[in-house]
Order: C-alpha cells, then sequence, then structure tokens
C-alpha cells in the first residue's frame, strides 16, 4: 500500500524564532519522509496515533503533521478540520475548498479560513 504524506500546518498566529531550532525527522528517525525545524521555544511531541503536535511557548501558534494511509483518507480531512481546530481554536470558518499543494514532492491540502 502506498502511504502518502499529509501535512496540515494549523497556524493561529505566526511567531518564528531562528535563534535555536531542533530538526524532527518525520515519521521517524529510522524511515523519515521528511524532517521539519522546529523551534526550540515550541513544545514538539508524538501523540499515541503517531501526530506530530508542536506549541510556542505563548500558545499562539500550532503545528500538527501525521501521514495518511490512502488518497481517501486524504481526501476526508477537509470534512473534519473543524473538528481537529476545536481544541485549539473556536468560530472555525474555512473559506473555499481545500486547496491541493505539493510539499517536497509529496501532496498536500492548505485550508484557508479564520478562527479565534
Amino acid at each position: 500500500m502506498k502511504k502518502t504524506g499529509v501535512t496540515l500546518l494549523a497556524f493561529l498566529a505566526f511567531s518564528y524564532s531562528t535563534a535555536t531550532a531542533e530538526k524532527i525527522a518525520f515519521p521517524d528517525e529510522d524511515a523519515p519522509l521528511f524532517s521539519i525545524t522546529i523551534p526550540d521555544s515550541w513544545t514538539p511531541e508524538y501523540d499515541d496515533e503517531g501526530t506530530l503536535e508542536a506549541e510556542d511557548a505563548d500558545g499562539h501558534s500550532y503545528l500538527a503533521v501525521w501521514e495518511e494511509d490512502t488518497e481517501t483518507e486524504l481526501s476526508s480531512v477537509g470534512e473534519d478540520i473543524d473538528e481537529l481546530l476545536a481544541e485549539y481554536a473556536t468560530d472555525v470558518k474555512v473559506t473555499g475548498e481545500p486547496e491541493p499543494i505539493t510539499l517536497a514532492g509529496m501532496p498536500g491540502l492548505v485550508f484557508a479560513g479564520t478562527a479565534k
């Protein structure tokens, strides 16, 4: 089965520091699809389903990266975006349809919208 990498970057606000950073291989060091550099002031960790999550020290920015097994799962992300962001934002409003993107040779989706 071909695995499809999905990168969902949910930035609730943008703040980035290049002072120091940690390079993390995703999904793991032994078989990485890609690596991502996360500022040291953020708190990256994997949840029990293998999702890499990171949040800045102030809680203003959030990043989630996970891998989907099929194209069908990838296309269903758009239907679940409100639920995915509910823990971090309120009044989530996605405008339009998710736009396909290729990031580092991997397919993904970009969502535009607003939230509080």
